[in-house]
């Protein structure tokens, strides 16, 4: 696994670990709370949208992010 993803509801924390150099890493949401994977180009996360229960922006946020360019190109690159 490279990457997982770890919501505490309680504690009112999403945090995001990818492996890099043979430990895992907690990745630094920006500015407006987004995550973003190392792995796959245009999976991002609005982690503020998430755990403010706005689940119609955090749900936007991904689809838009799946809209990318980037996205895309890896989605035909899986599909080869």
């Amino acid at each position: 696994m490279q990457e997982y993803i770890v919501w505490q509801v309680a504690d009112r924390t999403v945090n995001w670990f990818s492996l890099q150099g043979g430990r895992y890493v907690l990745l630094t949401p920006d500015a407006t709370g987004i995550l973003e994977s190392r792995i796959f180009p245009g999976l991002r996360l609005n982690s503020t949208a998430l755990i403010d229960g706005n689940l119609a922006d955090a749900i936007a946020d991904v689809q838009a992010a799946m809209a990318t360019v980037a996205h895309q190109e890896f989605v035909h690159y899986l599909a080869q």
